[in-house]
């Protein structure tokens, strides 16, 4: 996870990276300090530390290694914007709907007949510092969803059950 944590010490979680994810792009191309902090949410995770002379080497030598790393820093720059907008629009339910349909669209598994299975295992505060809000509220929403039998959870995870009612609550339309 990439975090950052305010002056009061609450973390905000500003994105998740799996595997393969190249972190600090831009502070490597731009000379800048790290604008976040990363942090591991499973055992067994292997970070590998590349130099920033020899990124910035590899991408002089190779023009294909400079358009992956555009790619990647563009890409990055524009699901951080898709987060604040997340972040500052609609209520928790909502924004915590749309973490989960994200989520399911960039890893989930479909399982047939089940929904599909977000492979995450997403603490409660994991969720509450994704969505911008406190840990009670987030139980309080997930709750909700397990009862209305949106979502479930499951072995190092969680499984969206009810799609459609998700991407309800998302748009902000309730479906009671």
């Amino acid at each position: 996870k990439l975090f950052k944590t305010s002056e009061a010490g609450r973390e905000t979680i500003v994105d998740l990276c799996g595997p393969g994810t190249l972190l600090c792009a831009s502070a490597v191309s731009c000379f800048a300090p790290y604008c976040c902090s990363a942090g591991a949410m499973e055992d067994d995770v292997e970070v590998v530390l590349v130099p920033r002379r020899d990124v910035l080497e590899l991408l002089e030598r190779s023009p294909a290694a400079g358009r992956a790393f555009l790619r990647e820093v563009t890409v990055r720059g524009m699901n951080l914007c898709q987060r604040v907008e997340e972040l500052s629009t609609g209520q928790v339910e909502r924004r915590i709907a749309t973490l989960l349909l994200r989520l399911a669209d960039q890893v989930g598994v479909p399982r047939r007949g089940e929904g599909t299975w977000i492979p995450i295992a997403l603490s409660r505060q994991d969720l509450a510092d994704l969505c911008g809000t406190t840990i009670e509220t987030a139980i309080r929403v997930m709750t909700r969803f397990r009862r209305e039998g949106v979502v479930r959870s499951a072995a190092r995870g969680l499984v969206v059950t009810d799609r459609v009612s998700l991407e309800r609550t998302a748009r902000g339309a309730r479906g009671d």
